[in-house]
């Protein structure tokens, strides 16, 4: 980007491409080794100074548990900690994976069913009827 500046977009995923690092426990070195650059690079992605590149997307996914629509900016900022968290959860995993193949139709349809299947019932509320073990009364 020799005689650019940067652009407030690169300088926001830089900044999410930050945040997600320091979340995961990595140092920029580490980071540069799963995208194929040098650490000074990975200075250069954060601050915004160099375009991060389109292939790095699917790694930094994989390695740092940045979603696409994260760093891309296409969705509020969640808290990555949390996310990561939450991705602990058996099932999580394979539930985020069956989501991300469906059209934006079905993931709706799949949204308005959880919200659904919370308000009809306790699940998540201890003594509750709907909380497995329990009988309905």
């Amino acid at each position: 980007m020799a005689g650019k500046s940067a652009s407030d977009f690169d300088v926001r995923l830089g900044q999410r491409l930050r945040e997600a690092r320091i979340a995961a426990g990595l140092s920029q070195s580490e980071v540069g080794r799963f995208i194929g650059v040098s650490f000074q690079q990975v200075q250069r992605y954060e601050r915004g100074v160099n375009r991060l590149p389109g292939s790095a997307s699917a790694i930094l996914h994989a390695r740092l548990g940045l979603a696409a629509e994260d760093v891309l900016g296409l969705e509020d900022r969640p808290n990555i900690p949390a996310t990561q968290s939450l991705m602990k959860t058996p099932g999580s995993d394979e539930l985020v994976r069956l989501y991300d193949r469906l059209d934006a139709a079905a993931r709706r349809l799949l949204i308005k069913l959880a919200k659904d299947l919370l308000e009809r019932s306790s699940y998540g509320q201890p003594g509750q009827p709907g909380q497995p073990g329990q009988t309905p009364t």
